[in-house]
């Protein structure tokens, strides 16, 4: 008998509990619903059928624009743990994460334009984000399990799934554009290599600036430079950079202006500022983030909300343990410390006062700890989080040659950096960014580029495009570029 009432009362508080969630006025944050696929179980599997287009930015109202679009119109998409295909556009071993959103708010607030103008009633949509080595391919708006909207350049593609399977023809002609050996599961090098790299330059007396390199075949196709940060996000390029003042230090960040006035004098929203003293500097660029020093405190803030003038917590980059992470690392650091220097610090970390820093060919966490006297000569201390930078704050930080052999062979050579395609590397001095070709992606060889850095400068953000990515990273750079310079030296 007891054991028949602990049932019933098992049945009548699941009952209870799903009642109480379909009328719950709770709402969760996008974060809180974000969830990777499990195991094969892909939302967008199959095939889709292109059935239209939609543009929604007036400047694409265009001949050529229109004639861009209609060729997608009856092409197929693929999508599967192998291949991710919209028309001709391709990307291998793709990753898929789900977002349940509210349609309103996101389409709104990310693009710009209502859910009505994609003629979406629905309520709640599912975000499928598309990447592929750390590299954003498309993000796909599923409003039920047929039906989706993929955004491209001033509009939105209108697709329907005709299969949950992948025509195993098209998957071999997806396959094949991005160089597969489709017997034997090799891939072989893109007989068309393509590689390009933004770089982010801060200067000593804190001003910033951008340069495009652009390589195909490994040879130099485009070197361009621009004033302020040009950083590749999601949606389009934004513009980071500071506005100085007699008293402050104004960093901005906002959407790249429309190419047709990039010739008129900018005027910066103010809405998108954080107002800092004038000492301050940025300290890295990622997609999403910024690590800035001010007033001898570290910070990352986001970039689309800088007007908070709130930094992010490390528990809200790191999932799980980073606050024991950052408190032991701390004490570890301490440890290595004579007593006098040890005893006269704070040996409390805060979650807030963390930044990104290269060393040795790559990017680390560091955060500060503060002495104590604050009339002392030394102030504070800088130590290592020893935590694996998170993608969020950096997506692709990799680098084919050990670093000691780099050294060994290269012994001036203070930081290194490779492409993705790993057919492109950059060695840094004091003076110079020197740019080589790589062969069977670990050995340099030719040297293409040496571009010369003055002093105090440092880079600050390297974000790399490869394949049709790096082509539109260049049409858009040489739309919007100041100048280019062809000896090489900027």
């Amino acid at each position: 008998m007891a054991k028949k009432i602990r049932v019933l009362l098992t049945i009548l508080l699941l009952i209870t509990a799903s009642l109480f969630s379909g009328c719950s006025s709770i709402n969760f944050s996008i974060e809180d619903t974000i969830k990777p696929p499990e195991g094969k179980n892909i939302a967008v599997k199959g095939t889709w059928k292109i059935q239209n287009y939609i543009l929604t930015d007036n400047s694409s109202l265009t001949p050529e624009k229109q004639e861009k679009y209609e060729q997608f119109i009856g092409k197929e998409a693929v999508f599967d743990n192998e291949v991710g295909a919209i028309f001709k556009d391709v990307c291998i071993n793709p990753q898929y994460k789900s977002i349940r959103t509210s349609a309103g708010a996101f389409i709104q607030n990310k693009y710009r334009v209502s859910e009505d103008v994609l003629g979406i009633t629905t309520e709640n949509v599912n975000v499928v984000t598309i990447t592929t080595d750390n590299q954003l391919f498309h993000e796909l708006i599923v409003t039920d399990a047929n039906t989706a909207y993929v955004y491209m350049e001033g509009g939105f593609l209108a697709l329907k799934r005709i299969s949950v399977d992948i025509d195993e023809k098209i998957r071999a002609e997806s396959l094949g554009s991005v160089g597969l050996d489709i017997d034997s599961g090799d891939y072989k090098e893109d007989p068309l290599l393509r590689s390009g790299v933004l770089l982010g330059i801060r200067s000593a007396d804190n001003t910033y600036h951008t340069l495009w390199l652009y390589f195909k075949n490994r040879e130099t196709k485009a070197k361009l430079y621009t004033n302020q940060l040009i950083v590749p996000r999601a949606k389009g390029f934004w513009e980071i950079g500071f506005i100085p003042t007699n008293n402050e230090m104004n960093i901005y960040a906002e959407p790249f202006a429309e190419l047709s006035k990039k010739h008129q004098t900018k005027l910066v929203s103010r809405i998108n500022m954080i107002n800092k003293k004038p000492n301050s500097k940025i300290l890295f660029v990622g997609n999403d983030y910024i690590g800035i020093e001010s007033d001898m405190r570290l910070g990352v803030l986001p970039i689309d909300n800088l007007a908070t003038k709130k930094p992010v917590l490390l528990s809200d980059i790191i999932e799980g343990g980073s606050t024991k992470t950052l408190k032991q690392s701390a004490e570890v650091f301490i440890s290595s410390l004579d007593s006098k220097r040890a005893d006269g610090l704070n040996r409390q970390p805060q979650e807030d006062n963390f930044t990104l820093q290269r060393r040795n060919g790559h990017w680390i966490m560091k955060s500060r700890l503060y002495y104590k006297d604050s009339s002392a000569d030394r102030k504070y201390e800088d130590f290592d989080v020893k935590q694996m930078v998170p993608s969020k704050l950096i997506h692709y930080d990799e680098m084919n040659i050990p670093w000691n052999e780099i050294k060994s062979r290269v012994p001036w050579t203070k930081d290194a950096y490779m492409s993705p395609n790993k057919d492109i590397a950059m060695l840094v001095s004091e003076d110079y960014i020197i740019v080589y070709t790589v062969q069977n992606k670990n050995a340099i060889s030719k040297q293409l580029l040496k571009i010369p850095l003055k002093e105090g400068e440092s880079i600050i953000m390297t974000e790399w495009a490869t394949g049709k990515y790096a082509d539109m990273w260049g049409e858009f750079s040489e739309t919007a570029f100041d100048n280019s310079n062809d000896n090489g030296e900027f």
